[in-house]
């Protein structure tokens, strides 16, 4: 782990040079070849410039890269945040469809996949694809904040449309200096960076008037004549090793933890451990997002720069103002509800998860509606306490929603900075961006952002994949219980990889 409190370099000189974002949008015609796909398999196969995003309430995926926003630092969501609403204010959207999209009708453009680290010392990123296909639900119901979508949509799983397609291409009008202006400038020695860089996908270098940019569908058509076929199975020849920790070691740090928090060093720590899987020829990421999505289709599946996983955790997700958290914690076997509602070591991990959601949107929203009973989130391979929170934004976009609440008590602890100095001395996992947003936001500044829960991180050219998982460590744990719980949720890429769930 990085230390949250470390030392950070000053931002780096950004030049304020103006810069517009130029997005063309098409309506996919009902007859294109597009249409009869799933979306995973319009991706390319390898893991560099893919995004994907699965949810409830809209799917996309997007490749290349038109503009990229890096941040660092304490506070790195909000830099983002305020550079992002520099690049959608001035952004140029454009209709290209026949007859042509009604406003009320399309997404709100520009679009940018983000993923930010856990840690304020791991790099988070906005990326706008060059290209976007982004599928709506028939009748295009964007209310992801209701209970009955967050609690799962169901979109039949992966396959042909079964929305309004469309495809969105994006470049960069930039500046002379060549970089997109930020106003992300903090100051002093403990600073965060802010950086937006752009592609080669540019005014400058392409020309404004280039066809195929000009042109989505003939983008898409482009795209689909390079396309391979999707592996339909995993690789053979997989094999397991362990991560940075042997499940002896970590069960004696847990061991450890328990005897501080015992003596009173804080209430609840949450202790990750990781898993390598090694394959002989690169893992492709549609084929984990297409099994993901499959054997899991209640959650949130995603992929972002070889991030990929199945998030049943919404941090947050804004749209018409309205802001919805999923809060889970307390987790037990599957069909196990009765008890798990009945544990009192579980009611109160989940009771101080659901106190850190709801401390941290109090001073930035309008209403704040906090259930007082949790209720029971079945999956195929663990039960949760599930909390859904729901409240009126009173200003700001959905990146200031998760720069207020990441990180929570679900994946840090509590009281934060307590636990958080715990974890450094005893958890010897690289979380990278395990554990921290994944998601998506448009050009009205609203968006969805998991929590990057059962995930992997995909990484020497796709042959190596890290599967991260953690459980909240209360006083009353016990090491092998909690032990057990990161091998349940582990089980999502191991079952989709076809592989036993003893890691």
């Amino acid at each position: 782990m990085s230390d949250l409190s470390a030392t950070l370099l000053p931002s780096p000189s950004t030049t304020p040079a103006d810069a517009q974002l130029i997005v063309r949008i098409a309506r996919i015609p009902v007859e294109h070849p597009a249409q009869t796909l799933s979306l995973h398999e319009l991706l390319p196969a390898d893991i560099d410039g893919t995004q994907a995003w699965f949810g409830h309430s809209r799917r996309m995926v997007g490749w290349g890269e038109a503009a990229r926003i890096t941040v660092v630092g304490p506070h790195a969501i909000r830099d983002a945040a305020r550079t992002w609403d520099d690049l959608r204010g001035s952004a140029r959207v454009e209709c290209v469809c026949t007859p042509a999209c009604a406003d009320d009708e399309m997404p709100a453009l520009p679009l940018a996949f983000g993923s930010f680290g856990f840690s304020a010392t791991t790099p988070g990123f906005l990326i706008v694809p060059d290209v976007a296909v982004i599928e709506m639900p028939a009748g295009n119901d964007d209310t992801p904040h209701s209970t009955t979508a967050l609690w799962g949509t169901d979109w039949g799983g992966l396959g042909p449309a079964r929305g309004t397609r469309y495809v969105v291409t994006t470049q960069v009008a930039r500046g002379e200096a060549g970089s997109v202006k930020s106003t992300a400038h903090e100051k002093g020695a403990d600073s965060a960076s802010a950086a937006a860089q752009t592609s080669s996908n540019d005014a400058t270098s392409t020309g404004l008037d280039a066809p195929s940019l000009n042109d989505p569908l003939a983008v898409l058509d482009a795209a689909l004549a390079t396309r391979t076929a999707v592996a339909p199975n995993a690789p053979e020849g997989i094999t397991t090793a362990p991560g940075r920790m042997t499940q002896a070691q970590w069960m004696a740090s847990v061991s450890e933890v328990i005897e501080l928090l015992r003596a009173g060093a804080a209430s609840k720590v949450v202790m990750s451990r990781d898993m390598v899987v090694q394959s002989p020829t690169p893992i492709d990421p549609r084929f984990l997002l297409e099994r993901l999505t499959t054997l899991y289709p209640t959650t949130w599946a995603y992929a972002v720069e070889g991030l990929i996983g199945a998030t049943p955790e919404m941090l947050a997700a804004m749209h018409g103002g309205q802001v919805s958290s999923r809060v889970l914690a307390g987790t037990t076997s599957p069909g196990e509800g009765e008890a798990l509602m009945s544990s009192m070591k579980d009611r109160t991990e989940h009771m101080f998860a659901v106190e850190s959601v709801a401390r941290a949107l109090a001073p930035i929203t309008q209403t704040l509606d906090v259930p007082e009973v949790p209720q029971v989130l079945d999956l195929p391979n663990v039960s949760h306490l599930a909390t859904d929170v729901t409240a009126t934004l009173a200003s700001g976009n959905v990146l200031d929603v998760i720069a207020a609440l990441h990180p929570t008590a679900a994946v840090c602890g509590t009281p934060t900075k307590l636990a958080f100095d715990i974890l450094e001395r005893f958890e010897s996992t690289e979380r990278g961006r395990y554990s921290g947003p994944v998601g998506w936001v448009d050009g009205a500044g609203e968006g969805e952002f998991g929590i990057a829960l059962r995930c992997g991180q995909l990484s020497e050219a796709g042959r190596r994949l890290t599967i991260l998982a953690g459980g909240g460590i209360m006083p009353d744990s016990i090491p092998e219980a909690e032990l057990r719980e990161t091998r349940a949720k582990m089980a999502p890429l191991l079952q989709a990889l076809g592989m036993s769930i003893a890691g």
